[in-house]
């Protein structure tokens, strides 16, 4: 009795391992911006098994994996792949997932296991220790082309990629704040055209802040039920990850703690910091958007979407996101 335990427990160990992927090694982001700009398809500057820094890009079992699709492993085979399932490189344009109904074969995923091999998702880690504020901006392509009929003829597949975030190596993903997708031919207002590039903006929650390991992933998944046609090919590009390093307080005065602001993001109306600062607003450019202020709180009814920054004569700097 004793023995089968054992060799059952042993049996589902190693199920367990089996069915694994790998996780990225962290890039710590206390010692810059991440960036991700271009991924070629050349086997000699990009062979199989190699990803972009820090990250590494899964399959899963499905031809039509949902937004919460578990990886099974690890893409294994060249990106200059035509047919088929693909993570292909696009070279300045990023790197692209495709799925068809027929599964890869096997030799394409390794440290996984099972019948089935499609694309899944690419996944990201930092290491977020002294930092926050983090901001995650990428470009979604559309990559193929559609005739797009409304219903209750519709002929496109309808896909999308969700930007997601988890605080270590295991269990689910949750999409950024938002509802963080890039979508393709869900409806005529989401409609892509072959060459639609969006840049997508986003701020990690403060519970990512000061973390070892976080997991970003780029979930290529299908948004509604299936109408026919082939599936799109959809990019990733243009990854920037940025952050504020908290300033250190100095004890024994009330004006003298870390600037910090809330709501954060905000949609209209006012943000409201934590002491009264000399402070101006500036964009992403660095460009100055306001006369200098002094007080605790800001009116941003007249800025654009995007990310900004409150900038005190102290040297203290603050990301918010304008949505």
């Amino acid at each position: 009795m004793k023995k089968t335990t054992l060799l059952i427990l042993l049996i589902s160990i190693f199920s367990i391992k089996s069915f694994s992927q790998t996780s990225p090694t962290a890039f710590d982001l206390s010692s810059g911006s991440y960036t991700f700009t271009q991924w070629d398809s050349s086997i000699t500057i990009n062979p199989p098994l190699t990803y972009p820094a820090n990250m590494i890009f899964h399959t899963t079992a499905t031809k039509d994996p949902g937004v919460n699709a578990v990886a099974n492993g690890d893409w294994a085979c060249s990106y200059d792949l035509q047919n088929g399932c693909f993570f292909k490189g696009e070279g300045a344009l990023g790197f692209a997932f495709k799925n068809i109904t027929t599964s890869q074969d096997t030799n394409c995923r390794v440290n996984g296991t099972g019948a089935n091999v499609f694309v899944g998702d690419a996944t990201l880690a930092l290491n977020t220790t002294n930092c926050q504020n983090i901001t995650i901006s990428w470009v979604g392509r559309m990559l193929s082309s559609f005739n797009y009929a409304p219903p209750p003829n519709q002929v496109s597949r309808f896909y999308g990629i969700a930007c997601q975030y988890r605080i270590g190596s295991s269990g689910p993903f949750t999409n950024l704040p938002g509802n963080y997708l890039f979508l393709c031919n869900n409806d005529t207002n989401s409609y892509k055209v072959l060459g639609t590039a969006d840049t997508l903006v986003s701020l990690l929650p403060d519970t990512c802040n000061n973390q070892p390991l976080v997991e970003i992933r780029w979930m290529y998944h299908q948004t509604a039920q299936n109408y026919g046609g082939p599936r799109p090919i959809l990019g990733v590009d243009e990854i920037n990850v940025t952050h504020n390093i908290p300033t250190k307080a100095i004890a024994n005065t009330n004006e003298s703690k870390a600037l910090s602001l809330y709501p954060n993001p905000v949609i209209n109306g006012k943000i409201f910091l934590n002491k009264t600062v000399h402070f101006t607003v500036v964009d992403m450019l660095g460009q100055q958007i306001t006369k200098p202020v002094y007080g605790k709180e800001f009116n941003t009814d007249n800025l654009s979407k995007g990310i900004y920054f409150i900038k005190t004569t102290d040297g203290e700097t603050i990301k918010f996101l304008k949505q």
